[in-house]
C-alpha cells in the first residue's frame, strides 16, 4: 500500500489517498480515501469505533479521477464525509459521524 496524498478537512479530520493496487491487483490504482474522524458514539462491536476516539473510515472509488475529485471536495469543505456514504467500505460507520 502506498499513501499518495495527505490532507485535512476543515474540521481537522485527516484524510489520505491510498493505492492498494500493488497488494490487491484487482483494485483500481489510487481508488481509496481513508479518513480518521473522531467517533461521536461507541460501537457495540468489540473492535468498532469508540466514542471520542479516532477511527479509520475507508471509502472506495471506481477510478483515480473520482478519488482525486472527492478528496479535493472533502479538503475544501464542499463535501462532508457523510456525503460520500455510498463509497463507504463499511456503510454502518455512518452512525459514528
Amino acid at each position: 500500500m502506498k499513501i499518495l496524498k495527505r490532507g485535512a478537512m476543515k474540521d481537522g479530520t485527516e484524510i489520505q489517498i491510498e493505492d492498494w493496487s500493488n497488494v490487491y491487483p484487482s483494485e483500481p490504482v489510487a481508488s481509496t480515501i481513508s479518513a480518521y474522524p473522531v467517533a461521536k458514539r461507541s460501537s457495540k462491536q468489540e473492535f468498532g469505533p469508540k466514542e471520542g476516539q479516532i477511527f479509520r473510515l475507508e471509502m472506495k472509488f471506481n477510478s483515480k479521477e473520482e478519488t482525486e475529485e472527492a478528496f479535493g471536495l472533502l479538503v475544501s469543505g464542499k463535501k462532508r464525509l457523510d456525503d460520500c456514504y455510498f463509497n463507504f467500505y463499511y456503510k454502518e460507520y455512518i452512525k459514528f459521524l
